[in-house]
């Protein structure tokens, strides 16, 4: 048996413990409990770190071409030609199911692209609120929508306010060092 399912199958076994099972535990069962899962990463961590690819490790290693380009989910309740389904990208599928429990979402073909216009556009002086992609992220404002960039899909700065969400998207457009890692709720209707 390899060390990563070595790894696995303790993982397997410390999942079994839920929240309330914990608080059922007295302090030096917790602590014990705690070590484990502390000695679990230390593994985890030593055998990410032998990989030569992390992303081979995670089976995620055909997906990311690009580790700089912007992509987009949304949940639709509109019809727009300017929405495709996913259903033949498997990267989008993946993470899909990873953030919204189910495949049956959105995205912008070329998001990155209308990203990188958008910046062009704001150095000619062009007010956002005048830009496809803020047109199209108003067109989106009542969705659930997370935007990442290349493979940093689990550092996601979650808001449900769209105003900040425009802004932060504003801003890191600005700035072609910045990335978009933005998850967006709407805001809960009174």
């Amino acid at each position: 048996m390899s060390e990563f399912d070595e790894w696995k199958n303790l993982m397997k076994k410390l999942k079994k413990f839920t929240k309330d099972e914990c608080k059922l535990m007295n302090k030096s069962e917790l602590i014990k409990f705690l070590l484990v899962w502390q000695e679990c990463a230390h593994q985890a961590l030593d055998i990410i770190t032998k990989q030569d690819d992390i992303f081979n490790l995670l089976g995620l290693d055909e997906y990311f071409e690009d580790d700089n380009k912007q992509y987009i989910l949304f949940t639709n309740s509109k019809n727009s030609d300017k929405f495709q389904d996913i259903k033949n990208n498997k990267l989008l599928i993946k993470f899909s199911k990873e953030y919204f429990g189910h495949d049956n979402t959105y995205t912008i073909n070329d998001f990155d692209k209308l990203c990188r216009d958008t910046r062009e556009q704001l150095q000619n002086k062009i007010n956002f609120e005048d830009t496809e992609l803020y047109k199209i992220l108003n067109e989106l404002k009542n969705e659930v929508i997370f935007i990442w960039t290349g493979s940093e899909f689990n550092f996601l700065v979650q808001v449900e306010s769209f105003e900040i969400l425009i802004n932060n998207i504003h801003r890191n457009i600005i700035d072609k060092n910045n990335k978009i890692n933005l998850g967006y709720y709407k805001e809960k209707r009174k």
